[in-house]
């Protein structure tokens, strides 16, 4: 893209200077006036189908004593447009729509699309923010966790302070042992304390789940949801999602229910192991009757229409 077109006085010499080549000089006869000094200002041009019209200037210089001729000598250049020359800079220059339409002519790239580059721009612009991972308070499930949870930091103390490392497979090792050595008036020491910090515990978790932005809940279980299946893909397990202890709980499924039915009948014959239990669940539902099976299915849907009413007014 061309500079600013310019004048420039060089030794006596008027030249107007483009891309740093001379276009074209003058060398006045006796001696020169700048056109400053003549009251001239630089030239400005406007165009509407082509990038640069032919423009003119005038150039004077003064004549010297002993010469035949008196006056000034006029001296007229006309620069023609060039299709090389695109656009320029210049403080009175308002660039318009249609040398822009004919400066891309020669241009393989096509025009953008205004609303484009604005969202360009504030893409460019905006400052990357990641929330900060919101974590609910947690609390050990029964006495043995709270005992561990107050026997490993001691364990690990000693163990530093003894130069004897024990790794954290080896504490819980010795934490287990010495649970089961422990008498029971102990134990009952330990289940009383749970009872107590777990329901200061139950206050301040509600307090929380108060004053928690909701917003940033839904963003902290998109982002577990989305490690999940990572994590399922490695054969590791989901960590849980955040959800308020208040709310209301999804009814179990049809075949769940059946599942609690058949434990409530203690037969002998019924597997002790989880997976085990599950297989034959299965196998014993595609043996029920379809008559058996829609008990169960009506059961359902009432619940769940129970619990679309009570979460409603949860919310």
């Amino acid at each position: 893209m061309l500079k600013q077109l310019r004048l420039t006085n060089i030794k006596s010499t008027l030249s107007l200077a483009t891309r740093g080549c001379i276009a074209s000089q003058y060398i006045p006869i006796a001696s020169t006036a700048t056109i400053w000094q003549n009251g001239n200002s630089l030239p400005t041009f406007k165009s509407k189908n082509s990038p640069i019209t032919a423009i003119s200037f005038r150039c004077y210089s003064l004549k010297g004593i002993g010469t035949n001729s008196l006056g000034d000598d006029k001296f007229e250049q006309t620069i023609p447009t060039s299709h090389s020359i695109k656009s320029f800079k210049s403080s009175n220059y308002t660039s318009d729509a249609s040398i822009e339409e004919e400066s891309n002519k020669g241009n393989p790239q096509k025009l953008l699309n205004p609303k484009k580059v604005t969202l360009k721009k504030l893409k460019w612009h905006k400052k990357p923010t990641n929330p900060a991972r919101i974590k609910a308070p947690t609390f050990p499930y029964n006495s043995f966790q709270l005992y561990t949870k107050f026997e490993f930091s001691k364990i690990k103390e000693d163990s530093l302070d003894c130069s004897q490392f024990l790794s954290n497979q080896e504490i819980f090792k010795i934490i287990s042992a010495n649970w089961k050595l422990m008498a029971e008036a102990e134990k009952l020491e330990f289940e009383q304390k749970f009872k107590l910090l777990r329901e200061q515990f139950i206050t301040e978790l509600h307090e929380w789940w108060d004053n928690v932005d909701k917003n940033l809940v839904q963003l902290e279980n998109l982002r577990r949801s989305k490690v999940n299946k990572i994590r399922k893909h490695k054969g590791l397990n989901a960590s849980s999602m955040l959800v308020d202890p208040r709310a209301p709980k999804r009814p179990a499924s049809a075949i769940a229910m059946f599942a609690k039915d058949l434990k409530k009948l203690n037969n002998p014959d019924t597997p002790f192991r989880y997976i085990d239990f599950s297989k034959s669940v299965i196998a014993k539902w595609k043996e029920l009757p379809e008559s058996e099976k829609e008990i169960y299915r009506y059961k359902f849907k009432d619940s769940f229409k129970l619990y679309k009413e009570v979460l409603k007014k949860f919310k």
